[in-house]
């Protein structure tokens, strides 16, 4: 048994209301954090925000869902695991703004436990009334976190046998969830690479840095809902075929056409041989 530290910070706003119908007076500074179990924020975490390694464009449209986002952080000899969780807020004018609550532990290879911890406490969000001070902290027994390989399912093998990169995105209609990221991303990553997953995203910044985003059903880069069937992939190869083809013409028909040029040298021999 092992006890784990787990620690939280919110975004730093001003709000006005109850606990049932509050709305954002004002945005506190950049680095300033509401709610937080720590001092200070660890480096590698805070620089990772402000790397926007944590931060999605715009919140998926038409979900009550939170967006998750899952990532190992690192700064020289010091690590941490991190879950972001991205839900929606108002300011006084009414304009949707996207909150942010962080859950962080010290460590590599721990994001499984925050999931766990996340998921046995009710999955909190943002609330500015979950008020913590520095040092209440919460601790976990990582002999809680169930291990257990949920990829043996065959729509999680066919995405890791298509796969030729190490960047996945997995379509909205296929149900997943944050663990099933979490592993999926620890077995695509390179080795010595820094786990990185999205979950329910629609835009993302710095999408290169994740090996697996799922995507938000309102999501632009979500695939059609029914996979590939034979006659789809037959249609493909046609006209990849066709495309092919019409290269290969088109490469002979500028071979011909094409003037040769000739070196004066030789035009002058010929000339004098004339």
């Amino acid at each position: 048994m092992t006890l784990i530290k787990i620690h939280e910070f919110s975004t730093g706003v001003i709000i006005q209301g109850t606990p049932s119908q509050w709305w954002i007076a004002e945005f506190m500074k950049e680095r300033d954090f509401m709610n937080s179990t720590l001092d200070k924020i660890p480096y590698p975490v805070e620089r990772a925000i402000s790397q926007e390694l944590l931060t999605i464009y715009d919140f998926p449209e038409n979900t009550k869902s939170p967006v998750i986002i899952g990532r190992e952080v690192r700064y020289r000899r010091e690590a941490w695991s991190v879950l972001a969780v991205v839900t929606l807020g108002e300011d006084e004018p009414g304009n949707k703004v996207c909150l942010y609550r962080y859950f962080v532990t010290e460590g590599l290879g721990k994001i499984t436990d925050l999931l766990s911890w996340y998921n046995r406490n009710h999955r909190p969000s943002f609330d500015p009334f979950d008020r913590k001070k520095v040092g209440q902290h919460h601790d976990y027994d990582d002999d809680k976190t169930l291990k257990h390989d949920a990829l043996s399912k065959l729509e999680f093998q066919n995405l890791l046998t298509t796969t030729r990169h190490q960047r996945l995105v997995v379509p909205s209609y296929i149900k997943c969830t944050p663990v099933i990221l979490n592993q999926l991303a620890e077995r695509i990553k390179k080795k010595k690479q820094l786990i990185a997953w999205g979950f329910n995203v629609e835009n993302i910044f710095k999408s290169r840095t994740f090996q697996v985003l799922q995507l938000s059903q309102s999501s632009p880069l979500n695939p059609p809902k029914d996979p590939p069937t034979f006659l789809n992939k037959l249609l493909r190869y046609i006209i990849t075929i066709n495309h092919n083809i019409t290269d290969f013409v088109n490469h002979i028909y500028l071979s011909i056409v094409t003037p040769i040029k000739v070196p004066p040298l030789l035009l002058f021999m010929i000339f004098l041989g004339g």
